[in-house]
């Protein structure tokens, strides 16, 4: 990959994805089927930005078993189908991408996730041209590594992480570098002790840009 001088790192759930549109009734839908108490938006949304043992963990009281592997494939091919039609990005996150990479500076996905859901929502949504690098998750590394994986493998000088969750703060704080806190985003009540906090894409733009210029 390129060297770059500059990188702005996002988090995708939450922070360019309005996630719970689509994977909401996906999960809801493959739980009623398969015979699993249906849990709330809330009780799904909670869960986002949680590696896969932990998440199924939760929602289905299993993570391991061939038939938690089925809730998985059934849950993907229904968000794959669903985010089609009631998916959609935050508000200006497409203008928000082209504006960083007016002024120079290289953008990236890091997020708990694969890199087939990684893609797929980018390309859903027609940002995949705008985004740079793409981190998934990696078995047995938490955020903290993936994010320094993605930093040595860009080569970027000055990096800043933005995210709605606890994962993301410390992914940043582990790796030094600067956080942005999207509190429109699932988890605001975990980003109270963020520095630099974003109420909406403009802000957030201007954030990334301040503190990187």
């Amino acid at each position: 990959m390129p060297l770059c001088e500059k990188l702005a790192v996002f988090d995708l759930d939450g922070t360019i994805s309005q996630t719970h549109l689509f994977s909401v009734p996906a999960h809801k839908q493959v739980m009623a089927d398969m015979g699993y108490p249906v849990k709330t938006e809330d009780e799904i949304i909670r869960t986002y930005g949680m590696v896969q043992k932990d998440y199924l963990t939760a929602l289905i009281g299993d993570y391991e078993s061939e038939k938690a592997m089925t809730y998985i494939r059934r849950v993907a091919a229904l968000e794959n189908e669903f985010i089609l039609t009631r998916g959609k990005p935050y508000e200006g996150t497409a203008e928000m991408l082209r504006s960083l990479r007016a002024d120079g500076i290289k953008t990236a996905i890091c997020s708990n996730a694969s890199y087939r859901y990684i893609s797929m929502v980018l390309a859903a949504y027609g940002l995949g041209d705008l985004i740079d690098f793409i981190q998934p998750v990696s078995t047995g590394l938490s955020k903290v590594d993936t994010l320094g994986i993605l930093i040595a493998n860009s080569g970027a000088r000055k990096t800043v992480m933005c995210g709605d969750t606890a994962f993301d703060m410390q992914a940043a704080q582990g790796n030094g570098i600067p956080f942005v806190g999207c509190m429109y985003g699932f988890q605001p009540w975990q980003l109270e002790k963020a520095a630099y906090k974003a109420e909406n894409m403009p802000q957030l733009c201007e954030i990334i840009k301040t503190i990187l210029n």
